[in-house]
């Protein structure tokens, strides 16, 4: 179904999906796509936020991305990197600062400063930075809308497209006004509101039943929010014989953590989930291994092995059965394509990914694990459970894939 919806643009930033979360909370749709994105992913978004990051905009580790992003006609907000991005590409003056900016910072609002995006804002408020790089000059067509003591382009805003940048962090609770901020922009968008996490609920079971049919589905979960919300909408839309939940400890969890899970699944009304007990597998790959990166690509290889071993014992019809697993969860930078240096190994498995596995996106994953707790809470999925937070799946191509994915 279409829906109005704000992109963000993640380059990095920790605050990525916190921002999407601010968004939603105004009741407007929020997708966090990557910066090397194609432009027609955003062409029908009502606005789109570009992130901060940990980069600098200019040199050999400025982010790839895709210039025509910059060209999006509608309201387009830089926050940070984003801000900084906007000035570097359309002509304005990036600097590194010789002592950075961080924490809550006094902002002043250029006196007349009548851009909508500053309506109820007063001209003297408490923001938060985090930035060495400071934009010195604006680009071409832009005014100076606030400044701080260190950061003479605290802010700056288009003379007559609906283009702004911000230094700041809005989506912060630090930044005193950062919600009227975001609010303001979200009205220039246009977009319709209305959007809640109990109607994509109702969505997501929708599209499950759509897409399952009369299939089953065996899934294996982590214990974390997301493939726990996964297999709770699941649950939801498929009769119980339709579907079968396996936890697999790895012996890395704490002590007894493995069984009070189950506890907890069983406490949701799971009763079709098993534990399996493969922590000795998974220490004895381990065993003797000092170097971090050879650990992590040992402990993904033993993930294909204890999976190939039990679909094997299960001797399931692939034509029946969709079959999906779960594994530790990706770094928001993995989710956004970004380049994370080492780590690349670990977050691809090297095992899985010489066996063809590859990132099974849907929309739980857009909403991420805060979005999760948010569907936990606001729907009554899961009550008052507690349970970690490190999920995500994996799906190999011989299977059709099942994605939550609502909106295209």
């Amino acid at each position: 179904m279409h829906r109005d919806f704000i992109a963000v643009i993640d380059f990095g930033g920790q605050y990525a999906h916190l921002i999407a979360k601010r968004v939603r909370h105004l009741g407007v749709y929020s997708k966090v796509l990557p910066p090397t994105t194609a432009y027609s992913s955003i062409q029908d978004a009502k606005g789109v936020i570009l992130s901060g990051g940990p980069e600098s905009v200019y040199g050999e580790q400025a982010i790839p991305f895709t210039p025509a992003l910059l060209d999006y006609p509608g309201p387009l907000l830089g926050l940070c990197y984003g801000h900084q991005l906007l000035s570097h590409h359309l002509g304005g003056e990036v600097r590194h600062l010789a002592h950075g900016e961080y924490g809550k910072t006094l902002l002043q609002t250029t006196p007349g400063e009548s851009s909508p995006l500053f309506h109820d804002v007063p001209r003297d408020s408490v923001v938060w930075m985090s930035h060495a790089d400071t934009v010195v000059a604006p680009p071409p067509g832009f005014r100076v809308a606030a400044s701080s003591e260190l950061c003479p382009v605290a802010a700056m805003v288009h003379e007559s497209r609906p283009v702004f940048g911000l230094q700041f962090h809005p989506e912060v609770n630090d930044t005193e006004h950062g919600a009227t901020l975001l609010a303001n922009f979200v009205n220039l968008s246009g977009a319709r509101r209305g959007w809640t996490m109990a109607e994509f609920v109702k969505e997501a079971v929708a599209e499950c039943k759509r897409q399952v049919g009369t299939r089953n589905v065996l899934m294996f979960l982590s214990g974390g929010v997301d493939s726990t919300v996964a297999f709770a909408l699941l649950s939801r839309a498929l009769k119980p014989e339709q579907i079968k939940g396996l936890l697999i400890d790895t012996g890395f969890l704490r002590k007894q953590e493995a069984q009070e899970i189950m506890v907890r699944y069983r406490e949701l009304g799971f009763e079709n989930v098993e534990m399996l007990d493969a922590s000795a597998e998974f220490l004895g790959v381990v065993a003797g291994l000092t170097d971090p990166q050879e650990k992590r690509i040992a402990v993904g290889e033993a993930f294909v092995k204890v999976r190939e071993d039990y679909l094997a014992g299960l001797g399931l019809d692939p034509e029946q059965w969709l079959r999906h697993f779960a594994v530790m969860s990706l770094m928001n930078s993995r989710e956004s394509g970004l380049n994370t240096g080492a780590n690349d190994d670990y977050y691809m498995y090297r095992g899985l990914n010489d066996r063809r596995f590859i990132l099974l996106y849907y929309d739980l994953d857009t909403i991420f694990n805060e979005g999760n707790a948010s569907a936990n809470w606001n729907a009554g999925l899961f009550g008052a459970a507690r349970i970690p937070a490190f999920a995500r799946f994996l799906h190999h191509p011989e299977f059709e894939p099942l994605y939550f994915k609502i909106v295209e």
